[in-house]
């Protein structure tokens, strides 16, 4: 078993061997910034009755952050992410609504959001995996962004073919560190550091060899990096690969 300075040392080697890459063109790897973690920041739930630290929805295990949205194409992404869930205990999501992106989250409170999940889309009785922790409605841009999104912008390049639709990017100014769409995601370290940046179009399902990877045991950290470098490029090659077809 890794104990918690082994997992924290191992993700500083990712990061750090991140910072000379060349962003990817559907994922990019973080900086190494160890003065700071997702650990030290604070969500509120769906709800907004109860503020709660990121780390005691982590548990000390690696994190998804995803900004989700009720009525757009990738809502389907909520039925990968409960499978995902499912087949990797030692996971969890940070799911925040937003509707900066073609006003696609208009549920005002979580009543509204969780229905028009559990009746519209993805609809027929969808519930969140109890570890997708699904958060307050908020901006992930701008000059409201939460704290969190300010954070993890920063320490992550976006991936080169990130792009934005101008008229339904509701916020200004547009950054090009600025999340691009909904259901851009950022998968964290047990330790709260920002590992890799992947673009909204990256399924759920295609992290399932990278999650595999970062959870194997006894591995030396820099055998790690390289294979999950190689499942990066992987997973870029094999998302072009299914556009062209």
């Amino acid at each position: 078993m890794f104990t918690t300075f082994t997992l924290f040392i191992f993700a500083l080697a990712v990061v750090t061997s991140g910072q000379a890459g060349r962003p990817g063109r559907y994922q990019s790897r973080c900086y190494a910034r160890a003065n700071s973690t997702i650990l030290d920041y604070t969500v509120t739930d769906i709800y907004n009755r109860q503020t709660t630290k990121v780390s005691d929805l982590a548990q000390g295990a690696p994190t998804l952050v995803v900004n989700v949205a009720t009525y757009c194409r990738l809502t389907l992404h909520y039925l990968e992410l409960n499978q995902l869930l499912e087949e990797n205990q030692n996971l969890n999501v940070l799911a925040f609504p937003c509707d900066q992106f073609g006003h696609q989250e208009p549920g005002v409170n979580g009543t509204e959001i969780l229905n028009g999940l559990r009746y519209v889309r993805p609809g027929n009785g969808f519930v969140p995996h109890p570890r997708i922790h699904m958060l307050s409605r908020g901006d992930v841009n701008g000059q409201k962004e939460a704290p969190l999104y300010t954070y993890l912008k920063s320490s992550c390049p976006p991936p080169t073919l990130a792009k934005f639709k101008s008229r339904e990017s509701f916020w200004d100014p547009i950054k090009p560190s600025d999340v691009s769409w909904n259901f851009e995601k950022f998968l964290v370290s047990a330790s709260g550091l920002p590992l890799y940046r992947f673009l909204p179009n990256v399924e759920p399902s295609r992290f399932q060899p990278i999650i595999s990877a970062l959870s194997e045991p006894n591995q030396e950290p820099a055998s790690q990096t390289e294979k999950l470098k190689s499942l990066l490029n992987a997973l870029d090659d094999s998302i072009e690969r299914d556009q062209s077809a």
